[in-house]
């Protein structure tokens, strides 16, 4: 089954949102799209992502798929892929890359969309979002919006894999990121630092019976 996001500006597809709710608008990779894949720092992440399709007819979504650096050679391995990214640029960037890897829309799609909100109308057997893509979220609200989303998309016995930077810094180095600074009546004012946690979670959806 195809997952179902309707035209907008310049032709490209457009997520439905779940629940219509504003998230998140501003799209920080408006003007560097182009230049996105000459970043030298990408992580080498795409075997352990294409280590994790289940099966050759299985359906994955990758949310956050920029301009398909995973979603590429995922699309090799599995029966269809789906990618949803915010940013207008880079889902152009990814679609030009498919069109010239002779990729069939029936082998892989992607569509702009909130990862916080979107409604594809059906669900995947794998969901992925690689490189940091779960750190851009600010909120509480939009935490709230993804998880939702995940568990509306995953499929019965399905996976989903979130990833999050380690911090190379010690926990003193960190001392004055994100602190607090209260002002005692001497006048003498000191900073309580904040813990910075780390969570790399694999998420799985129990089969029904």
């Amino acid at each position: 089954m195809r997952s179902n996001p309707t035209k907008g500006r310049a032709g490209l597809n457009i997520v439905r949102p779940l629940e219509g709710k504003p998230s998140v608008t501003s799209d920080i990779r408006a003007n560097v799209a182009q230049y996105y894949d000459l970043n030298p720092e990408v992580p080498a992440d795409v075997g352990f992502y294409t280590a994790l399709v289940p099966s050759p007819e299985a359906s994955i979504l990758e949310l956050g798929c920029g301009t398909g650096r995973v979603l590429l050679p995922i699309a090799q391995r599995c029966g269809y892929v789906q990618g949803v990214d915010l940013s207008e640029p880079m889902i152009a960037v990814c679609r030009d890359k498919l069109r010239r890897a002779h990729i069939p829309g029936k082998k892989a799609a992607v569509a702009v969309g909130d990862i916080c909100d979107f409604n594809l109308g059906r669900t995947f057997d794998l969901i992925i979002a690689p490189y940091r893509v779960l750190q851009n979220l600010e909120t509480d609200s939009q935490l709230h919006g993804l998880f939702r989303c995940l568990h509306t998309h995953l499929s019965s016995g399905g996976t989903c894999v979130l990833n999050v930077f380690r911090p190379k810094w010690m926990p003193r180095s960190c001392a004055g990121i994100g602190s607090r600074t209260k002002r005692p009546s001497a006048g003498r004012s000191r900073s309580r630092a904040v813990e910075l946690p780390v969570t790399i979670d694999v998420l799985t959806s129990p089969p029904t019976t």
